[in-house]
């Protein structure tokens, strides 16, 4: 539940899951919009699980009322990093 397995787990989505998934596009010779769009959302859903298991399911076990609203700015923090992740221009395959 701190603040560097959070950033470890962020780093692992950002190095890792992603690599992975750039990977699958750079293979592709030619690739469609639906093709990149579905690689694209499998590495979104594949980040959130990933969250969800090495951080987030930790924190719910130990959930109280002070640190409900801490998750909230944290579910809400890690979802707007994906989300760069999945649309920033390393997508862009040229």
């Amino acid at each position: 539940m701190s603040k560097e397995k959070l950033i470890k787990v962020l780093n692992r989505i950002q190095y890792s899951i992603k690599e992975n998934y750039l990977n699958k596009v750079k293979e592709t010779d030619t690739i469609g919009f639906e093709e990149l769009t579905s690689i694209r959302n499998q590495f979104i859903q594949e980040s959130f699980a990933n969250y969800q298991n090495e951080y987030e399911n930790e924190f719910i076990d130990n959930l109280n009322k002070d640190n409900t609203e801490l998750l909230s700015k944290i579910q809400v923090f890690v979802t707007r990093e994906i989300y760069k992740l999945a649309y920033d221009e390393k997508w862009n395959i040229a």
